[in-house]
């Protein structure tokens, strides 16, 4: 299991649009992804799971990451948070 964290930055948190990227991500990959804010849990392989936790700026999300290719799924999500500027 891996597991990071990351503030968000975007004005606009965890919208639609980045929940449909991440999730186009997350899908090619066998592991299990999700986004832990709080007590609250979103399947990133599923939008409306992850668009149901109402994670906004400034909220600090944590990514956990269970499966035989976590190494190269965190590293994936890692970039897209830099590209994205998530």
């Amino acid at each position: 299991m891996r597991q990071f964290q990351h503030k968000i930055l975007h004005e606009g948190g965890l919208h639609a649009r980045v929940a449909v990227s991440l999730a186009g991500i997350c899908r090619d990959y066998e592991s299990r992804v999700f986004i832990q804010k709080g007590r609250l849990a979103g399947d990133c392989k599923d939008v409306f799971s992850m668009m149901n936790l109402k994670a906004g700026q400034g909220e600090v999300l944590t990514f956990v990451i269970e499966g035989t290719d976590e190494a190269e799924v965190e590293e994936q999500i890692s970039q897209w948070i830099l590209i994205f500027s998530f």
